[in-house]
């Protein structure tokens, strides 16, 4: 799964020197993350990364046609551990299903 982002270096106008800036690109949400948020990540279809990446793409129109929903059935939506709301909890059982942990 592949998010359409943006990368700049700029100067830092207060301490000098560079600074690097990135952003994930939202997009309306699709019928999967509707009820959970009023927007999504936009996420590229494999076919479309060489052009999302590709610096000679000054197309708005090419650009702004990649940043559309993902299809409904590209995404699963299933309640997981509250844990996930703290900063600094880490670990591959924050994804589980929490009907998956409870039959454990």
């Amino acid at each position: 799964m592949l998010f359409a982002g943006i990368w700049a270096m700029g100067q830092d106008p207060k301490h000098g020197g560079e600074i690097q800036s990135a952003c994930i690109i939202t997009t309306s949400p699709n019928g999967v993350t509707a009820p959970l948020h009023n927007r999504m990540p936009v996420i590229l279809d494999d076919e479309l990364v060489d052009h999302w990446l590709d610096p000679d793409l000054h197309d708005l129109n090419a650009l702004q046609l990649m940043l559309c929903p993902c299809p409904d059935e590209e995404l699963d939506a299933y309640p997981v551990s509250e844990a996930v709301n703290r900063v600094g909890t880490e670990g591959p059982e924050l994804v589980e299903p929490l009907h998956a942990r409870a039959s454990e």
